[in-house]
């Protein structure tokens, strides 16, 4: 199993990468995606995937409130 900590970097990149990919994506769709994106890199996160989760949520409402997810309405 993956140190959660050395991930981080990791994940702020992944999550940042596929809003720009899929900007009119579901959350849930999203945080699969992210999960699966850092599991083949860094193989099995096992255990870690409950925190890998919660940080991807901080990661995420973070971005949001700094204004660097913006969702247009079409």
């Amino acid at each position: 199993m993956v140190n959660i900590l050395k991930l981080i970097p990791i994940i702020i990149g992944v999550v940042q990468s596929i809003e720009v990919l899929l900007p009119a994506g579901s959350s849930k769709d999203k945080l699969e995606a992210a999960l699966k994106a850092v599991e083949s890199i860094y193989g099995a996160i096992g255990e870690g995937v409950p925190a890998a989760t919660k940080f991807i949520a901080v990661v995420v409402a973070a971005l949001h409130s700094l204004g660097l997810f913006v969702h247009k309405k079409v």
